[in-house]
């Protein structure tokens, strides 16, 4: 297999773990609530980094100041804005989520133009940042939610944009404090802490509650957790490690379409002309961004 196939191959298996992850999630969130799910998703991931770390022998940082920065990251990049994301999934189908989600790269651009001194926006990332919001624009006036029967509440998008916003200061944050760390290693111990943090406020605010759960529904769950927080981010990572940093966003553009498609077929979700235009121009604005 060439360099370039293996690059296409976890890039488009990324994509699909990050996609198919979503549309699971939606369906789990017919027998549970955002808040168990969310320490279900976490708690499960963070068993298998767990394995997985001590099967590498990975070395675990010991300085306090990087563990402090790495809990940072796992409730900024992952933990808070994973709870938003699952929020608001009650409100939109999954084609939408996902393509406002994909809209992080243009926020993480913003955000590293303020508080990163090499990252500073130039007139074609300034050109993708406002095709960008054009994208979320249209989405937003023409209502669509991609749900049938089900009216349009501006709570859903505006949910996941916050969760975007704070998982591009994640994003920067790690970029300035954990550059030269190991990635794989980072994503387990972030899990890991965003785990525990949640699990202190789901617990505190009293809102772990389980129904009956149906098998199907478990399925979805470790699904949700397996595919979407390990496997598509151990993909993430060997495409890093195997075809650098910027090969690693382009799992980004498989997965609005996969997360839409798969969404269609199981759940009966709206691929509606809006939301395909609306899917378009923000992909130009990201591959403009991501230049």
């Amino acid at each position: 297999m060439s360099k370039n196939t293996e690059k296409i191959l976890f890039v488009i298996l990324a994509g699909l773990a990050f996609g198919t992850s979503v549309v699971m999630a939606r369906f789990a969130l017919k027998e549970i609530s955002p808040y168990p799910l969310v320490l279900f998703r976490f708690g499960i991931a963070s068993v298998a980094y767990i394995i997985t770390l001590l099967i590498l022998k990975k070395k675990i940082p010991t300085d306090r100041k990087k563990l402090r920065d790495i809990a940072i990251v796992g409730i900024t990049n992952t933990g808070l804005p994973l709870l938003f994301f699952l929020i608001a999934l009650t409100y939109l189908s999954s084609g939408v989520f996902t393509v406002l989600f994909s809209t992080v790269p243009i926020f993480t651009a913003i955000g590293a133009h303020l508080f990163l001194k090499d990252e500073k926006l130039s007139r074609k990332l300034l050109f993708g940042l406002l095709l960008g919001f054009g994208g979320i624009a249209l989405l937003l006036y023409t209502k669509t939610n991609g749900l049938t029967g089900e009216s349009f509440h501006i709570v859903g998008p505006l949910i996941v944009l916050l969760g975007v916003c704070i998982m591009a200061g994640g994003a920067v944050y790690a970029r300035k404090t954990l550059l030269h760390e190991d990635v794989f290693v980072v994503s387990g111990l972030q899990t890991i802490a965003a785990f525990i943090v949640l699990s202190l406020i789901v617990v505190g605010l009293g809102k772990f509650s389980l129904s009956a759960i149906s098998p199907l529904g478990w399925f979805s769950i470790f699904y949700n957790a397996i595919i979407g927080s390990y496997v598509a981010f151990l993909l993430v990572f060997l495409l890093v490690k195997k075809h650098g940093a910027t090969a690693s966003s382009l799992p980004g553009y498989v997965m609005p379409i996969a997360s839409t498609i798969m969404g269609a077929l199981l759940l009966g979700e709206v691929i509606s002309l809006p939301l395909v235009i609306s899917c378009l121009v923000i992909f130009i604005g990201i591959f403009f961004a991501a230049r």
